[in-house]
């Protein structure tokens, strides 16, 4: 009876048709052209918000270093702060993504953290940006 069995099995054994398999393939395909667009917003999303804290620590490096500091005989300057600018971010120079500086703001009478991004970081144009309010902004604030 268990021959019988093995026999019977091995008639009726059947593989997947061809139909079957282009059916799942195209819902993998679909799938994937739903995941690849909203996996690149969320990296832009994210790299955006990286740019933004980084923009928020240099600014507020900057601020405690003017408090902490006595103002320079000739005043602050670019070139003052970027100097003293690693006393109080570690590895100031290698933060990424983009490149960061220290500019002069006229407006607030002060100083602040800029970032120039390649195309395509955080889903930006090329160009410099700086924080302004809780978004990035190509105007100084």
């Amino acid at each position: 009876m268990y021959a019988h069995f093995l026999r019977t099995m091995k008639k009726n054994r059947k593989g997947f048709t061809l139909v079957e398999l282009m059916v799942v393939v195209v819902i993998i395909g679909i799938l994937v052209a739903i995941a690849v667009p909203v996996y690149s917003n969320v990296t832009d999303k994210a790299e955006e918000s990286a740019v933004l804290a980084n923009l928020r620590t240099i600014n507020g490096a900057i601020a405690s270093m003017q408090s902490s500091e006595t103002e320079p005989s000739g005043g602050w300057s670019t070139t003052e702060i970027t100097t003293r600018m690693p006393n109080y971010i570690n590895g100031y120079s290698s933060i990424k993504p983009g490149t960061y500086s220290v500019v002069a703001n006229a407006a607030a009478k002060g100083f602040i953290g800029s970032v120039a991004l390649d195309a395509g970081v955080a889903g930006k144009t090329a160009g410099t940006y700086y924080l302004n309010g809780s978004t990035l902004s190509t105007t100084k604030p």
